[in-house]
């Protein structure tokens, strides 16, 4: 028999909010001078594209005509113009002059180009501003490097390996991460955030483990500084609260990169106690693999299923299905599986909590064919259900209290409600394990 049980819980009383995570962010940018300059390295996700998209956020406090931006060997760059109000992007022998009145000395810009096959436009704070054709990145193994001459301040560089849509306003407004749409297509990504680094972090490489290369920067020795940024109202770093229980935190397989879309994570899992304890609530309730009991990735259409040869079991923590701490609570519980059959094997549980005797607890197993029997407190509650071996089903038992026999389980057979048969009722109404 092959089978993949959860218990579902209901929930218990929590207290207030019992642990709390915040890492409140702020916005930095690099500041250069005249001889600062970051080395990123060689940019082989960019060499030979015809298609590509570079963005930045830029804020000069000199306005130094022919000053670099950023730049790689002779292949491409982005440098000041002659007159304020104009800046260049050069591709081999193409040129796309960049002219807007927000390109101005104290004021922050953001600059986005996107080449689709040769055909280049240029955004400035998400107003298009340009267009030319442009020629594909050279093949070039020379470092990319950012700053050189430039004076002023320098944000959130990305660099593309293929033309942005227009789908998401281009992101112009807010940080990304891999979650973030295209974000596969991203060559290189620089937020300038990670004050605890001494230089400069690709973001795209630190989510990229095996890949071959990644492009941090190093910053010269002079000239360049890490700075915060509280004059960007166009790149805002807003608050973020989410909360989650304490021991969902712990036992579901979450990405941490999930929980870091956050600043403030509030960690829910105090329960209070009748006597005026507290306790926080911790992951124990694991279960463990006794006997022959194998791990199956896929089984007839579905992933991650528990096989069962008939003489394993799977030992679950003591608190899967205690008491409910909820005064006057008669139903907290529900259980549900998805299983198949291969073999049927009368009296074959699907779930167990109860004594030697079953005269206390709660389980669920297999009747005559095609019958599933719920018993509670030694009581029997069994319903017809056609359950066919070599099919997949999904089962549901609502405990409902209603104090009829018939009706004191609801049976939920592949989406369908049903009471159970009178027949295959032993007449008890308890629908309340210890």
């Amino acid at each position: 028999m092959r089978q993949k049980n959860t218990i579902l819980l209901s929930a218990l009383a929590m207290g207030i909010c019992a642990l709390q995570a915040n890492a409140q962010v702020a916005n930095y940018a690099l500041s250069f001078d005249k001889a600062g300059m970051v080395n990123c390295g060689s940019m082989p996700a960019m060499a030979g594209r015809e298609s590509y998209s570079i963005q930045l956020w830029i804020c000069p406090e000199t306005w130094v005509p022919g000053a670099t931006i950023m730049s790689q060997g002779n292949s491409w760059s982005i440098a000041i113009g002659q007159e304020e109000g104009t800046i260049e992007l050069s591709v081999g022998k193409s040129t796309l002059a960049i002219t807007s009145s927000d390109l101005k000395c104290n004021q922050w810009s953001q600059i986005t180009v996107v080449c689709d096959q040769g055909d280049a436009k240029a955004l400035v704070n998400g107003i298009q501003v340009a267009q030319a054709e442009l020629n594909p990145m050279p093949i070039d193994g020379s470092d990319l490097t950012i700053g050189g001459g430039y004076i002023g301040r320098i944000d959130e560089v990305r660099l593309w390996s293929e033309a942005l849509t227009d789908d998401y306003n281009y992101f112009i407004n807010n940080t990304l991460n891999l979650h973030a749409p295209q974000w596969t297509d991203l060559a290189a990504y620089y937020k300038m955030d990670q004050i605890d680094c001494a230089h400069l972090v690709d973001y795209k490489g630190i989510e990229e483990t095996e890949i071959e290369y990644n492009n941090h920067g190093v910053l010269s020795p002079e000239g360049v500084v890490r700075v915060k940024v509280e004059d960007n109202s166009g790149l805002p770093y807003l608050i973020n609260g989410a909360y989650t229980n304490n021991e969902r935190f712990f036992d579901r397989a979450i990405p941490r990169e999930q929980y870091l879309l956050s600043n403030d994570l509030i960690i829910l899992g105090i329960e209070s106690l009748a006597d005026g304890h507290v306790r926080v609530m911790t992951p124990n309730n694991h279960a463990q693999a006794v006997g022959n009991v194998a791990y199956l990735a896929e089984c007839e259409g579905r992933q991650g299923v528990a096989q069962f040869d008939g003489s394993g079991y799977m030992a679950l923590s003591e608190r899967t299905m205690e008491p409910t701490v909820t005064e006057g609570a008669t139903d907290g519980y529900t259980f549900e599986t998805w299983f198949l059959v291969d073999q049927w094997v009368k009296d074959a549980y699907l779930f167990r909590k109860e004594g030697d005797d079953a005269a206390q607890g709660f389980s669920v197993r297999l009747g005559e064919e095609g019958q599933l029997i719920v018993r509670c407190n030694g009581v029997n509650y069994g319903a017809k259900l056609d359950i066919t071996a070599g099919e997949w089903h999904h089962i549901g038992i609502v405990p409902r209290n209603t104090g009829v026999a018939r009706t004191t389980y609801l049976f939920v057979y592949d989406g369908v409600g049903k009471s159970a048969t009178a027949s295959l009722c032993d007449g008890g109404t308890d629908c309340t394990p210890p």
